[in-house]
């Protein structure tokens, strides 16, 4: 027996279903939060012509999101693998170090001189 599985994109503003090749999802940001919207061909043209005069005159960063498993595998341990080593090692020197999160540079500068 076989199965046939029909996914069917429709348009977030008014339900038109969105032919084979034809519009699709439009992915954008905005004060820092990421979106995604599937449109029509007509809506995409829409959306371009009003975000068109913001456009033009902002700048581009250049920066593209990361996902969080890449942030997260380089949460400021600058290349050290043990990070939890280097907390208790960090606060045995008497210096103060987070639980979570990045480790400071000069800090991790510091055990690596001493490692």
């Amino acid at each position: 027996m076989a199965k046939r599985i029909t996914e069917i994109l429709v348009d977030d503003i008014d339900g038109t279903e969105i032919a084979a090749g034809a519009g699709g999802t439009v992915k954008f940001s905005f004060e820092g939060v990421n979106y995604e919207i599937d449109l029509t061909d007509e809506h995409v043209k829409e959306m371009r012509e009003a975000l068109s005069p913001y456009l033009v005159v902002a700048r581009k960063t250049g920066n593209t999101p990361r996902s969080a498993s890449r942030a997260s595998a380089r949460v400021g341990t600058g290349g050290t693998s043990n990070v939890k080593a280097m907390r208790t090692w960090l606060r045995a020197q008497g210096l103060e170090v987070s639980d979570r999160g990045r480790i400071p540079a000069a800090l991790i500068a510091q055990y690596e001189t001493a490692h």
